[in-house]
């Protein structure tokens, strides 16, 4: 990948970051739900999460996910990734997404970082497919 495509890519979900939809797998049946995706200049892909919520006990049993970033109100823009989601217990990992995530995760983890309620998912990439603008056909991207 070209970095004027990671750019675009990482600009397009940080700007639909409220717009974010993750799908997971309940025994065969979708499951999706809002996030707010935290993506990071290089594509590394972040969510924030409690440890004792259903997408977790989904993701132990299976990680596939798909994540999709869509533009509402002009339907012009759209990222969506499918790839597989890591619980992350790392203590310095979370710190670093708690310092970038860009709004105050304090309301739902007054504990901090520490919390034993706060989960940390890392998001690894196997497609990203994605259009901006009028295009009408999707790109393809499939990491090294």
């Amino acid at each position: 990948m070209t970095d004027k495509i990671k750019s675009e890519l990482v600009a397009i979900m940080r700007e639909l970051r409220f717009s974010a939809f993750l799908a997971t797998d309940d025994d065969g049946q979708p499951v999706i739900r809002p996030m707010s995706p935290i993506v990071e200049d290089d594509l590394t892909v972040w969510l924030v999460t409690f440890s004792s919520s259903n997408k977790i006990k989904q993701l132990k049993a299976n990680n596939r996910i798909c994540l999709a970033f869509a533009d509402t109100k002009s339907w012009k823009k759209e990222v969506t990734i499918f790839g597989r989601a890591e619980i992350i217990d790392d203590l310095t990992a979370k710190q670093h997404v708690w310092n970038i995530s860009g709004e105050s995760l304090e309301k739902y983890f007054p504990e901090g970082a520490h919390s034993p309620k706060f989960c940390l998912l890392n998001i690894q990439i196997d497609k990203v497919q994605w259009r901006c603008g009028e295009e009408t056909v999707n790109k393809t991207y499939l990491p090294e």
